[in-house]
């Protein structure tokens, strides 16, 4: 199958493919994240968390996202506002990234972390 490249920049096909990553493991994350509520509810003393499971998907989305935010700067007019929004998406990319890691360790508390990650 022959295709057109003309009018795309170079390297849309692996932006693409990081997409579709960032998309099906936020879209894993969100299970681990009910699951996690549901038997925190049903069974407080047992233990069982899948809040790290969930903060460590979660994260790795938030890692597929970045090259996705480069390649759409692309698009972004030459405008300091252009600059602006990237320069905080790609900030609260790293809080998120940075965040879910901390939180499994004990590193972060999550009344620390739950603001923090709702403002990015």
């Amino acid at each position: 199958m022959v295709g057109s490249t003309t009018g795309k920049p170079a390297g849309v096909k692996m932006v693409t493919r990081f997409a579709y990553a960032a998309g099906g493991t936020g879209i894993l994350a969100n299970p681990f994240l009910l699951a996690f509520f549901a038997l925190q509810a049903s069974r407080p003393e047992d233990g069982t968390s899948l809040g790290s499971a969930n903060a460590r998907v979660g994260s790795l989305a938030a890692v597929f996202m970045v090259p996705v935010v480069f390649s759409l700067s692309a698009w972004l007019p030459d405008r300091r506002l252009g600059r602006i929004t990237q320069v905080l998406g790609l900030s609260a990319l790293a809080v998120i990234t940075v965040g879910g890691p901390l939180l499994v360790l004990g590193m972060r508390a999550f009344d620390v972390r739950a603001p923090v990650a709702v403002a990015a």
